[in-house]
């Protein structure tokens, strides 16, 4: 947490937890792996209204290499 992740509203730095939540879809072709992801993530201590990605959707890619 800074105080630029809460507008302003914390002067102090700290580490907070996080609880991410989401659903991914992956799809595999012979050595390549490729995918979607979205979810949100919830502060877990009492300034969780104070941080500005609180319940906000988040959209990702994965890509990945098999090398076996």
């Amino acid at each position: 947490m800074t105080p630029t992740t809460t507008n302003g509203a914390i002067p102090i730095e700290y580490d907070g937890v996080v609880w991410n939540k989401g659903i991914a879809g992956i799809i595999a072709v012979n050595n390549f792996t490729v995918g979607l992801a979205a979810g949100f993530d919830n502060l877990l201590d009492n300034n969780h209204r104070l941080w500005v990605y609180e319940s906000k959707p988040w959209f990702g890619l994965a890509f990945g290499l098999n090398l076996n």
